[in-house]
């Protein structure tokens, strides 16, 4: 089996793959950051969209250390993990990676980073859910449900 955790620097991105490593302890577990190039670009007044100097490498970088802490609450479970930073629009990319990759299930959490630089938001996810090719979970925090 091969779980596809959406991996961010959220909270609700450990619990996702906290649950995925608890849940499917056979399983291979790809951990998968995107990057929305939208991100990269500022409207400016005058001259209209510019890429932002730098933020191709500040994602990059983001997207390394998440990866990073990923791995390491792998190891809290004695596991390894597969990483990948993918670079595109957060819901096709994770659909297209569980379509190429042979995923047979994908958990995520129902919302991600806040700020300007949000990766999974509820839109996300439930874009995922609605067009993977493969069963879906959504993480929930427990104060949603306050």
């Amino acid at each position: 089996m091969h779980v596809l955790v959406a991996y961010d620097e959220s909270e609700q991105a450990q619990r996702a793959l906290r649950h995925a490593l608890e849940r499917y302890p056979e399983a291979t577990i790809s951990a998968v950051h995107v990057s929305d190039p939208r991100e990269w670009i500022a409207q400016g007044e005058e001259e209209g969209p510019q890429f932002v100097e730098g933020a191709y490498d500040r994602v990059s970088d983001a997207a390394t250390k998440a990866l990073e802490a990923a791995e390491s609450i792998a190891e809290e479970y004695d596991r390894r993990i597969r990483t990948e930073a993918v670079v595109g629009g957060p819901a096709r990319a994770l659909v297209e990676y569980a379509e190429e990759e042979d995923v047979d299930h994908i958990v995520l959490g129902s919302h991600g980073r806040r700020g300007v630089s949000r990766f999974l938001l509820g839109s996300v996810s439930e874009s995922v859910a609605k067009r993977a090719p493969v069963s879906v979970t959504m993480i929930r925090n427990p104060s949603e449900d306050e």
